[in-house]
């Protein structure tokens, strides 16, 4: 583990929801899901949590993807994003620039993927997520 759960649900409703490098957020995101599977949670949980809802909202925004429909995928968070972590080394070895990385197609389809597993367009979920995001770094 690298970091604890408080400090992942900080990030997540505070950094992340300002970050602008889709690739940055993607690697730190598969890192996320490694200390959150350390931490005992099943992929069930995971791909639910709060501090995923609100990380894939935040992927959503970047890749432009919102007006697409989510993907259906039953891979959970723990497979997929560590596949999407590896497209996402390629295309940053391609020498792209950041907002041709964030709305390249690779890109979308596994935010779109990713979308469906964690629901994250609901806006309620996603609030619900950020609040307790919030409590969570409040030791709530």
């Amino acid at each position: 583990m690298t970091r604890s759960v408080q400090q992942w649900a900080a990030d997540a409703a505070g950094p992340v929801q300002d970050a602008c490098n889709m690739s940055g957020l993607v690697f730190a995101f598969n890192e996320c899901l490694a200390d959150l599977a350390a931490h005992g949670l099943c992929n069930d949980e995971i791909d639910q949590h709060p501090i995923c809802v609100a990380w894939t909202d935040k992927l959503d925004d970047l890749s432009r993807s919102r007006r697409l429909e989510p993907i259906p995928c039953d891979e959970p968070l723990t497979k997929l994003v560590p596949r999407f972590a590896d497209a996402m080394r390629s295309l940053c070895k391609e020498g792209l620039d950041t907002d041709t990385r964030n709305r390249h197609p690779i890109t979308q389809d596994f935010v779109r993927q990713v979308v469906h597993v964690t629901g994250s367009r609901s806006t309620v979920k996603l609030f619900e997520a950020l609040d307790a995001c919030k409590q969570m770094v409040a030791g709530q």
